[in-house]
């Protein structure tokens, strides 16, 4: 009899534990259905699932399967904090403990998370409310006619300047939404950095609005020289170079006037001046580095461009030259035109740094091979009339030497004369 009391009193024991297990079992799903029941029928009076697919939150499934998959979530959120509650009726204290102190600092934690969750929800409203208020206040204001003007009309792939000036507003208010909503949680592991970046962001926004400025003023300034320069070259003439250096047909106009040319070129440089300025303002070292590359190369392009022309220019006017003035064949125009359009091409190529080891060395083997037909031209082919050229030289060199030996200016003394000398 005792070894059956003893079997059975730990039994007996168990069972309040059991029973106690048993209803807070049944609490906990009496309340999580609860809760369950009330963010799906609630969340659907309230047309919770409205906002589910305007925000993008269904994740490719219905609205009311996203409602009913946070219900669950619910449910199951609640059951697990009853769950040590069950598990310390149980005696399960090994078991219980972790998961007490886990439940506990979730329960802890759950009113920084409500928090940011609360300031994003604040933020998302205010920062939806501004952006569409400041882009019907751009739109009173005309300021997408300014796009117009500046021949940046928006397409179906761009947007106007009313709603990028809109989305750029939004941005930025949210920044330090988020930044305080990190701030909440308290997570130095990922609040910390998080927040660093952010001020960041803040610090360089205003760097960002000067460089924006520039780059405006930029494009609006190139684009007002460039035409100025491109219409006074057009009405200067410079147009007609073309036919001046022989390019192009007769009559018919070319492809690209050089006045456009020139202006289209002047707009490019003007913009890259203000836009290696606008990167200095926002201090990005390496694009620092190659704007300024690009705007010390730039003497040395614009030397090299102007050395071309004036060889073309030079070459065409020396063949016209010793066509008009002298009795040269069209061939040795030619071949002087081009000679000095080649000796152009080596020194733009010269100006430019390119392969400056290979243009000098060919230079020099062409002057050279030059040299040598000349000399060997003249020294074969032109022997006869060497010789006879210098012949002439000597003779006429000969004749114009005074006769050796005589003074042309004094008279014979005759040495029997005893006549004094008159002074």
């Amino acid at each position: 009899m005792e070894e059956i009391r003893t079997i059975t009193y730990p039994m007996y024991n168990a069972i309040p534990n059991i029973l106690s297990a048993v209803l807070l079992l049944l609490l906990a799903i009496i309340v999580a259905s609860i809760v369950k029941s009330l963010i799906i029928k609630g969340g659907r009076k309230m047309g919770l699932p409205g906002y589910i697919d305007k925000w993008g939150l269904s994740n490719n499934k219905s609205s009311d399967k996203t409602l009913e998959s946070l219900g669950k979530a619910a449910f199951w959120l609640i059951f697990i904090l009853f769950f040590p509650s069950i598990l310390e009726a149980l005696n399960m204290r090994a078991v219980s403990t972790p998961i007490t102190n886990m439940t506990s600092k979730f329960l802890n934690f759950l009113p920084n998370i409500l928090g940011a969750v609360l300031v994003l929800i604040v933020g998302y409203i205010i920062a939806k409310v501004v952006r569409d208020l400041l882009a019907l206040l751009l739109r009173k204001l005309k300021v997408d006619e300014l796009q117009d003007k500046a021949g940046l009309t928006p397409t179906a792939t761009t947007s106007s300047f009313s709603t990028i000036l809109a989305n750029v507003v939004y941005v930025l208010i949210w920044i330090p939404i988020i930044i305080s909503a990190l701030e909440i949680l308290n997570i130095k592991a990922i609040s910390q950095p998080a927040i660093g970046m952010l001020n960041n962001i803040l610090n360089m926004i205003p760097n960002i609005f000067v460089a924006a400025i520039l780059i405006a003023v930029g494009v609006y300034v190139s684009k007002l020289v460039g035409n100025l320069v491109s219409n006074l070259l057009a009405g200067v003439g410079i147009n007609s170079i073309y036919k001046q250096i022989g390019f192009g047909k007769e009559g018919m106009a070319p492809r690209y006037l050089l006045s456009d040319v020139i202006g289209k070129l002047v707009k490019f440089i003007i913009i890259l001046l203000f836009a290696v300025e606008a990167l200095n303002v926002v201090n990005l070292e390496v694009l620092n580095r190659v704007g300024f590359a690009i705007i010390a190369y730039l003497p040395f392009f614009l030397s090299a461009v102007i050395i071309l022309g004036a060889g073309l220019f030079i070459g065409k006017w020396v063949e016209g030259l010793l066509g008009k003035y002298t009795s040269s064949s069209r061939l040795t125009a030619a071949l002087v035109k081009y000679s000095i359009i080649v000796f152009a091409v080596f020194m733009t190529l010269s100006q430019l740094g390119i392969a400056m080891v290979i243009v000098n060395t060919a230079f020099i083997i062409i002057l050279g091979a030059l040299a040598i037909a000349f000399a060997i031209s003249f020294g074969i082919g032109g022997r006869k009339f060497a010789e006879r050229s210098l012949e002439k030289f000597e003779r006429k060199m000969e004749t114009s030497a005074p006769a050796s030996g005589k003074d042309v200016n004094t008279e014979e003394i005759d040495p029997t004369d005893n006549t004094p000398p008159v002074l």
